[in-house]
């Protein structure tokens, strides 16, 4: 009879769990949330407050966790060889907060571009190497993508931009801008409040204290940018919410960099220039 009794009593709170509910911190029921996270690379190892829950592979690389009780969650991304990546999401009653990593290489793979075609045995040749003309022929421009324009602000000072999929990265002096030019109901949530509720059209992602010496996109992404300043090139996430995640990309004398019309990622440091591969 007791066990019938307890099994009578534990059947509203099964069906309370089933349905997403769960007891909050102030003993009340609420309802639960989740969160999305995505990892660009296999291999990587996904942390929601310092517990691991997924090892990313070839074919998933994305975690959902539901069920989860409304509050801040922090979120930690790490694979060896790459740069860690974190978040705190908050997570609100039947909302999904979503979250895009992005991981780059402690070490890159650099191919330098001689000046001189390289021989079978290893030494260089008298010939110039025209790959290195080609190359060094686009840092004369300012950037090296197909969808530049030159813009006018109100203040009458010329800024440069550069656009991809529905995001306009514009510069004005020494800070990054991003625009959203899609539906605002279709915004990246790095565009919105935390409940997705409001968005706005454009967000500052950086500004710097130094001078931006170029930026374009990351290679292959809308929400990461790569700047050139003083001795270092850098990844910076567009996704300001905390935290905002840098990344060091090369670190030299004087590098700056430039993205090809096939794709390659290039680096010029003095005369030298390399071919990176992320």
């Amino acid at each position: 009879m007791l066990f019938f009794v307890v099994f009578l009593l534990a059947i509203p709170v099964l069906l309370l769990y089933t349905s997403g509910y769960r007891i909050g911190n102030d003993l009340t029921l609420v309802k639960t949330g989740g969160v999305f996270v995505s990892a660009p690379v296999s291999g990587a190892e996904i942390y929601i407050n310092n517990k691991l829950e997924k090892t990313t592979n070839i074919i998933q690389k994305n975690f959902f966790a539901q069920n989860l009780k409304p509050g801040t969650y922090f979120i930690f991304i790490y694979k060896d060889g790459y740069w860690p990546w974190s978040k705190e999401l908050k997570v609100h009653e039947q909302l999904v907060s979503e979250a895009h990593s992005f991981l780059v290489p402690r070490e890159p793979k650099l191919e330098e571009i001689t000046k001189m075609i390289v021989k079978e045995d290893g030494s260089l040749s008298k010939d110039k190497n025209p790959v290195y003309a080609d190359v060094l022929a686009i840092f004369s421009t300012k950037l090296s993508t197909t969808t530049i324009d030159k813009l006018t602000t109100e203040s009458g000072a010329a800024t440069s931009t550069v656009t991809r999929n529905k995001v306009t990265l514009i510069r004005e002096s020494d800070a990054i801008y991003a625009k959203w030019l899609g539906n605002l109901g279709e915004a990246p949530s790095a565009f919105c409040d935390e409940y997705k509720r409001q968005c706005a059209e454009k967000i500052t992602v950086f500004s710097s204290p130094t001078k931006i010496k170029t930026f374009d996109f990351y290679p292959g992404r809308n929400d990461v940018i790569v700047i050139a300043r003083k001795n270092g090139i850098y990844a910076v996430e567009t996704d300001t919410r905390k935290i905002q995640n840098f990344a060091l990309v090369y670190a030299g004398g004087d590098p700056d960099f430039r993205i090809g019309s096939d794709g390659n990622f290039y680096v010029k440091d003095g005369p030298t220039i390399y071919k990176v591969t992320l």
